[in-house]
């Protein structure tokens, strides 16, 4: 059975578990003055996030641990999260069986870092990372994160353009192409800008309703954060 003890600057929860159908979530230890807390996630299925928006048809799993550490004044935490067979409507309409990804996170009481890798038939990988500023509260102890926080990240990565044709098989159109992705995110949560480059290399387009046939499409097109300009077609 689950046990929770209060104290006078902490909180101990020991063996303090949800589970069913092979899905279970469990959190273990102290959190206070002084916290040394550990939640996991084990094959968490993503339909429950119906129960929050019934229009999300999302299905696969999840699994992940996540530990606090540390003081008020000093917190740490770090965690990992994989997610496996990521499905929902508009991936299935465009031809993405499914997605499988990872993630890490460490905060040192100041700064979230994380860093994911997401895998697919689409091509990819895709990797993506972030830097948050997010004091600790000094109450709580927990990340302080507002609209005024700011932010850098990144994105790069490759897709094919052949996985939209399911989407266009109504018309008959086909599409083919490798888009190499190398974006930047800055700025702060309120308003975030995003600079970097697209670029398209071996694009194809079979039209067949309106005779339309291209071959060998070349396209460039940079950002700054404020707007996007072709460098190259």
């Amino acid at each position: 059975p689950a046990r929770i003890t209060l104290a006078a600057d902490s909180v101990r929860i020991d063996g303090l578990a949800l589970q069913g159908e092979g899905a279970r979530l469990s959190i273990d230890g102290r959190f206070g003055d002084e916290s040394d807390l550990l939640l996991t996630l084990s094959a968490i299925p993503l339909e429950l996030a119906r129960l929050a928006t019934p229009e999300l048809d999302w299905s696969g799993r999840l699994d992940g641990r996540f530990r606090l550490t540390g003081s008020r004044n000093a917190p740490r935490a770090s965690g990992e999260l994989t997610a496996g067979g990521v499905t929902l409507a508009a991936l299935r309409k465009a031809g993405v069986s499914g997605l499988d990804g990872s993630a890490t996170l460490d905060w040192n009481g100041d700064t979230l870092r994380g860093e994911s890798a997401v895998t697919g038939d689409f091509g990819g990988p895709l990797v993506a990372s972030l830097l948050l500023a997010a004091p600790a509260d000094p109450q709580t102890g927990l990340p302080a994160i507002g609209e005024g926080s700011s932010l850098t990240g990144t994105l790069a990565g490759n897709v094919r353009l052949g996985v939209l044709n399911d989407l266009l098989a109504a018309r008959g159109d086909r599409v083919d192409g490798t888009l190499a992705i190398d974006l930047n995110l800055f700025g702060h949560l309120a308003e975030p800008r995003l600079g970097g480059r697209f670029a398209l290399t071996g694009g194809s387009y079979r039209g067949p309703l309106t005779g339309v046939s291209l071959d060998d499409i070349l396209l460039r097109v940079n950002g700054d954060g404020e707007r996007l300009t072709i460098a190259e077609f």
